[in-house]
């Protein structure tokens, strides 16, 4: 006969009973990185961001562990998680190059956050055209971590010498080229460095290339006066690879912030631009454009066939909401956060200024936010790169008739579609 279970030993069983029923299950997620700089700039903390990111997350969640790859570098990523994903082994969490985004999207390879988005999640926390650096037609498929804005370096020495004003950062197109233009007849300087007809294109508020990447815009009248400015600034200041921005004999030259970053501040700052007081401004405008080029974006998305889509979403908006995770990107890399207010932190301000060398210019959170603000973001495709080289090689012999330009860019345009769609 059974003997009845004793009241302690049950109290004991009941309670180890509730304890595994409450207590939450071991998750493991996944996540896919590249080694190496994200901007191309002096960067020798490759995974730290993830890694403090990772211990802050397991810490608040003792159930999760994080892993990724490591020693995959930035050159090779895009072709290995490709493989990953052709294999059906791709990480439940991973970056997206920009030249592979649209590609992936257009696939079904990753998931749309459209719906997640619609619980607690407030889209204007961050910066605008951020958020739509991960967006492809209708839904959501990336959210960056950081975003880089391009800025106009300045050699403030050579205006001074020749008694010119700092241009404002609202500048526009004319001023820039009333400026180039009286510095035309000095022989030891050159005006302006790397401000091609895609910038120009940008700050006068033009688009490239359809979403889908099939068409192309040459043709319309921003494109137009775009090419026209650049033919009319080309002619004072010719391309002239002796000439560079770091030796000092150059003006003006068009450079991302992650230049600035790595560049301003000790003791990378020892390695540029010590000969010379330089600013940095934002890019002078077009007659229907912003102080502003491109929005640069390092996008994160989750694998459509992820089986812990809400682990990886958690952890994601985690990364890009939590503040400390978000004021770390300043600390672990030369982007800046998506997250609006850090930029408004007077921590930010001093973060900024610490470790700056004393001679170069410190551009303030205002200036950076209108940088970001006045950029523009547009889907990269998969024939972009061999797309913008077919235009570039095209303008090389384009005349600047005023008559005959559009005409020109007319024909470029039917070879560049042709191209696009076959």
């Amino acid at each position: 006969m059974k003997q009845p279970i004793k009241p302690v030993i049950a109290v004991v069983l009941l309670s180890v009973l509730l304890f595994s029923g409450c207590h939450e299950k071991e998750q493991h997620l996944e996540i896919g990185l590249f080694s190496g700089s994200v901007w191309d700039v002096p960067y020798w903390q490759s995974y730290t961001f993830f890694d403090h990111a990772i211990e802050k997350y397991t810490e608040l969640h003792p159930h999760v562990t994080i892993s990724y790859r490591s020693g995959t570098m930035k050159e090779n990523y895009s072709e290995w998680i490709s493989q990953e994903i052709l294999n059906g082994r791709e990480p439940d969490l991973f970056l997206v190059r920009p030249e592979a985004f649209t590609l992936f999207a257009r696939l079904g390879v990753l998931e749309d956050l459209s719906d997640y988005m619609k619980e607690a999640f407030d889209v204007n926390l961050y910066y605008r055209n951020a958020i739509e650096a991960g967006r492809f037609e209708k839904g959501q498929y990336g959210f960056p971590l950081e975003v880089v804005p391009t800025l106009m370096f300045v050699n403030q020495t050579i205006l001074s010498e020749n008694a010119i004003p700092l241009p404002e950062n609202d500048w526009t197109w004319e001023e820039f080229y009333d400026i180039c233009y009286t510095l035309k007849n000095n022989p030891s300087v050159k005006a302006v460095e790397g401000f091609d007809w895609r910038l120009a294109a940008f700050t006068n508020g033009q688009q490239l290339f359809s979403d889908n990447g099939t068409q192309s815009y040459l043709t319309e009248e921003g494109v137009l006066e775009a090419v026209s400015f650049i033919g009319k600034l080309n002619a004072i200041s010719p391309p002239d690879d002796s000439y560079h921005f770091e030796d000092g004999n150059v003006v003006f030259a068009p450079l991302p912030f992650s230049e600035y970053r790595a560049y301003a501040y000790y003791p990378y700052s020892i390695q540029k631009y010590k000969n010379f007081d330089w600013e940095a401004l934002l890019l002078p405008r077009g007659p229907d454009g912003q102080n502003g080029a491109e929005l640069q974006s390092l996008l994160l998305s989750i694998s459509s066939r992820s089986r812990k889509k809400d682990l990886a979403w958690d952890f994601l908006q985690f990364l890009i909401t939590d503040p400390e995770i978000q004021k770390s990107v300043f600390t672990y890399s030369h982007g800046v956060p998506i997250l609006k207010n850090i930029l408004e932190l007077d921590e930010t301000r001093i973060f900024l200024s610490r470790g700056k060398d004393t001679e170069a210019p410190l551009l303030s959170p205002e200036q950076i936010t209108q940088a970001i603000e006045n950029s523009l973001v547009f889907p990269r495709f998969e024939k972009y790169e061999e797309a913008v080289s077919l235009i570039e090689r095209s303008l090389v012999d384009i005349g600047q008739n005023e008559s005959r330009l559009k005409h020109q860019l007319s024909i470029i345009s039917i070879r560049l579609n042709d191209f696009l769609t076959h």
